[in-house]
């Protein structure tokens, strides 16, 4: 069957195989075309959570008896790629904490080598090991809050740099959603994390030997 039809409007979505070989109709146009007065090919749903693609597709096979096909299985390449992504992105997540348990240990462990003598003076004075054991937990505490704050906060603002950066086609460069980078949560795993760092040399300074650290 053919027709004589006027072009609406023209859309790019940057992938050829789907710019050079697909069209919109509706269905009142399409249907006497493919010869379906009363019927279509198939239906495609989009999900609001794509990962539940593969439950969401067994939950209407069973119910409605029809083939439902998720799009992973389409997809197998792509659904790789976003798997090794997602791994990629979580062990660059891990290696961030770590780097931050090491910083903040290192550093307090260096207060509390330098500070020893005052450490000693303050043990002798009567002041419990616990106390002092506390200081350096919220030193790593307040090291953690800035660093977070200051983290999120630029990093923020460089995702909403690189989001407003235009190409040649009026698209972005960059597919950056500066809405969705958890911070909260890297909040959170940054301060929790430099309290953890500060627990040895919290523990390493509450026992301190006050005559051999004036001494020294």
């Amino acid at each position: 069957a053919e027709r004589l039809l006027t072009i609406r409007g023209v859309y790019r979505t940057g992938l050829e195989s789907l710019d050079s070989r697909v069209l919109f109709l509706t269905l009142q146009t399409a249907r006497p075309l493919f010869r379906l007065p009363e019927g279509v090919t198939n239906i495609e749903i989009k999900l609001d959570r794509p990962q539940e693609a593969v439950e969401v597709a067994r939950f209407l096979r069973d119910a409605t008896g029809l083939r439902s096909t998720p799009w992973q299985e389409k997809n197998a390449s792509l659904d790789d790629a976003l798997q090794a992504q997602d791994q990629t992105g979580r062990l660059i997540q891990l290696f961030s904490l770590v780097s931050i348990l090491i910083g903040v240990a290192s550093a307090l462990v260096l207060s509390a080598y330098r500070r020893r003598p005052e450490i000693g003076i303050m043990r002798a004075a009567g002041v419990a090991g616990g106390f002092i054991a506390r200081v350096f937990l919220l030193q790593g505490f307040l090291i953690g809050v800035t660093g977070a704050l200051l983290g999120c906060g630029l990093g923020y603002g460089l995702c909403r740099w690189l989001a407003s950066l235009i190409g040649a086609d009026g698209g972005p460069v960059l597919p950056i959603a500066p809405e969705r980078g958890g911070y909260l949560a890297v909040f959170l795993l940054t301060t929790l994390g430099a309290v953890i760092a500060s627990a040895l040399p919290a523990r390493a300074a509450s026992r301190v030997d006050p005559l051999e650290a004036i001494q020294q």
